[in-house]
């Protein structure tokens, strides 16, 4: 049961992780479609690479807020039961930190391929598995006191999880590889 409780506790950063790719599927909020990184090197290579951008890192935080505050709404009426969080600033924080979190460990992860030159859109195992679920504890830590049975616990959930929603994607179109 409390290994439920935790993935609906992450739920905010899975979706985050999969807002950037719809947004830019479905040409959301064109104004921001440009690169974090604003095509900046180093070492002569990207630092995060063009599939990186401004409106996947604003629609992640701001979706992942939302989910935060529907899991507020889903406590308020006796639904879901969580002790750590209590009100609904509470539970957008943790929404907007999980969604952060969710993507700035996807940034890291593409920084880490960029320098050891592997190409975007490249598989990098098991990094493109965890490292927004990494950025996501990092994030959340500071108001969930995370255990090492739910870290591991979700770390090997999400690695054996990812690559079948990425390859369901990718048969459905809407991402453009099957990792």
């Amino acid at each position: 049961m409390k290994f439920c409780l935790n993935l609906y506790l992450a739920l905010p950063a899975f979706v985050a992780n999969m807002l950037p790719v719809v947004a830019s599927k479905i040409g959301f909020w064109p104004k921001l479609d440009f690169p974090v990184d604003g095509a900046k090197t180093m070492f002569g290579r990207r630092i995060f690479g063009a599939n990186k951008s401004w409106r996947g890192l604003v629609v992640g935080v701001l979706g992942g807020a939302l989910v935060g505050a529907i899991q507020f709404m889903l406590f308020k009426f006796g639904i879901i039961a969580i002790t750590d969080l209590q009100n609904l600033p509470e539970f957008i924080a943790f929404g907007a930190l999980a969604g952060l979190g969710a993507l700035l460990g996807d940034l890291a992860g593409s920084w880490l391929k960029r320098l050891f030159k592997i190409a975007p859109g490249r598989p990098f195992l098991p990094l493109d598995q965890i490292d927004y679920i990494v950025g996501f504890f990092i994030f959340t830590a500071i108001l969930i006191d995370w255990s090492l049975v739910a870290v591991i616990s979700l770390l090997v959930f999400v690695a054996v999880a990812n690559p079948l929603v990425n390859a369901a994607a990718y048969f459905l179109g809407i991402k453009k590889t099957f990792w």
